[in-house]
């Protein structure tokens, strides 16, 4: 049995972290739009500070893609995400280059949005 834990899996532990230090000192009390731009800038931050010091580089698009796809996933409560209540603008998977469709997709695969960036690749090379 091994003891690696996936990279994403460390990932959605320290965002999940960020988002309940950010929920607890907010200033904002109440789910608004500036709440919720300090949650996707906080988590952006960290998405960021994690590449930034790991041996995975992908560039800032990247970045923001994929904070995107965590910030939307955020669940409110039990039935609404963060997508039912924000318009995000966010990249394409077109709009990234191939070496960060590479990477993302080795490292979050099994990750409910990894479908996309397989799916990306496949394109990419027919």
């Amino acid at each position: 049995m091994s003891n690696n834990i996936k990279f994403y899996k460390l990932l959605e532990v320290h965002l999940d972290n960020v988002l309940q230090k950010t929920l607890k000192s907010s200033e904002h009390k109440e789910l608004n739009p500036l709440l919720m731009r300090e949650i996707r800038n906080n988590l952006r931050s960290s998405i960021e500070q994690v590449f930034n010091k790991s041996k995975y580089k992908i560039s800032t698009e990247a970045i923001t893609w994929l904070t995107d796809q965590y910030f939307k996933r955020i669940k409110i409560n039990d039935s609404q995400v963060m997508s039912d209540q924000v318009v995000i603008n966010e990249y394409k998977l077109s709009e990234l280059t191939q070496t960060d469709i590479q990477i993302l997709r080795d490292l979050f695969v099994e990750v409910d949005f990894g479908q996309s960036l397989e799916d990306e690749l496949k394109t990419r090379k027919s």
